[in-house]
């Protein structure tokens, strides 16, 4: 019985320590505006991601890359002036993170599923743009929110337009949920268990 028993409890703590290190692999959403033409209003293009009063500037046609210029390619997204970018999120993040260059400070803000503010950051500078730039600021100035619980809306911005983006970064929440191989070794693990709690016990031999 001692043993048995034993063995049960063996793989139920085999089972639960499976089940425990199972979690779903957060696959981070990198975005450069690379894919999309100057002009071109950005809502649900890029999977995972919807975006309001937000457009598309290049380089050398709607985008004054001399005072802000991208941080890789040619393209990068900018306010369309009724209000904060906003980026909804089909999946609660982690963490967000970009690069802005501006001509006013910009204040970027969390929120929760329910829409209570979890958190914001503000430019490290008034202002960061070549020509006007505060003193020791420079282009394509990194923020990010991390820490602060799942992330299910970012605002960026005011209604005024100052600021353009690029090369952002949102990684998805690890949820705990198995992964298919894994629920299938936590299967194995139970039917044995089940089947020796069923095998009948047999008496010890008599001499």
């Amino acid at each position: 019985m001692s043993s048995r028993l034993s063995l049960t409890m063996k793989t139920t703590f085999l089972a639960a320590a499976l089940l425990g290190c199972s979690l779903a692999r957060a696959v981070p959403i990198a975005v450069d505006f690379e894919a999309f033409t100057s002009g071109q209003t950005l809502t649900t293009e890029v999977p995972g991601l919807t975006f309001s009063n937000t457009v598309i500037l290049t380089a050398g046609v709607t985008l004054n890359e001399v005072d802000f210029p991208p941080r890789s390619g040619v393209n990068v997204a900018h306010g369309l002036g009724a209000g904060p970018i906003t980026i909804d999120f089909a999946a609660p993040l982690d963490s967000f993170a970009a690069y802005f260059t501006y001509n006013s400070a910009v204040t970027m803000t969390a929120y929760d599923s329910a829409l209570a503010v979890l958190g914001s950051v503000t430019s490290a500078f008034s202002a960061n743009y070549v020509s006007g730039g505060d003193a020791g600021a420079s282009p394509n100035e990194l923020m990010q929110l991390a820490g602060l619980g799942q992330i299910s809306r970012l605002t960026i911005g005011d209604s005024a337009i100052n600021f353009v983006m690029d090369d952002l970064l949102a990684v998805p929440a690890v949820v705990n949920v198995p992964e298919p191989r894994t629920v299938g070794l936590i299967l194995v693990g139970l039917v044995m268990m089940w089947r020796m709690t069923l095998r009948p016990r047999h008496a010890p031999a008599q001499r």
